[in-house]
C-alpha cells in the first residue's frame, strides 16, 4: 500500500511539474524593438483642403531590408502652419531567422487635423537629418 500511494505521489508531482513548465502564450515574452526613421522617398497630398477636412498623407519609402522591419508609427507635431512629420520604424533586438523580402511603405496613411488658414508647410524628418518639404493650402 505504501508503494502505491508513493507512486501516485511521484506521478503528482510530475504532472504539476510539466503543468508548469509548458510554455504560457500569453505570458511569452515579446521581443524589443530597435525604433529608427523610415527613409521617405515621396508623399502624395492634396494641394487645397478645407480647414473642416482632415489632412491625408499617403508617404512612400523602404521600411527594411528583411522581413522582421516593419513601420512602427507616425510622429507629427502641429506649429501653426508648419507640421512635421517623422515616420518611425522597428526592428528586433535578436532577430535571427528574417523573411528574405523587402519591406516597403506603399501609401500608407497619416491623417492630421490643420488648425490655420492658409498655406501651410508639411516637413518630412529624414533619417540623416534633411527633410522632404510639401506645402498644402487650408482655405
Amino acid at each position: 500500500m505504501k508503494k502505491i500511494k508513493f507512486i501516485i505521489l511521484i506521478g503528482l508531482a510530475l504532472f504539476v511539474y510539466n503543468c508548469t513548465n509548458e510554455p504560457d502564450e500569453e505570458n511569452e515574452e515579446i521581443p524589443d524593438y530597435v525604433e529608427y526613421k523610415i527613409e521617405i522617398t515621396e508623399i502624395e497630398l492634396p494641394d487645397t483642403i478645407s480647414l473642416a477636412d482632415t489632412l491625408v498623407v499617403k508617404f512612400y519609402g523602404e521600411v527594411g531590408s528583411n522581413g522582421c522591419y516593419r513601420f512602427s508609427r507616425f510622429e507629427s507635431n502641429v506649429n501653426s502652419d508648419e507640421i512635421r512629420v517623422t515616420v518611425w520604424g522597428a526592428y528586433p533586438k535578436n532577430a535571427e531567422a528574417c523573411p528574405a523580402v523587402m519591406v516597403y511603405l506603399i501609401g500608407k496613411e497619416c491623417k492630421i487635423k490643420l488648425t490655420n488658414r492658409g498655406m501651410n508647410k508639411i516637413i518630412i524628418q529624414q533619417p540623416d537629418n534633411t527633410t522632404l518639404i510639401d506645402y498644402v493650402f487650408v482655405k
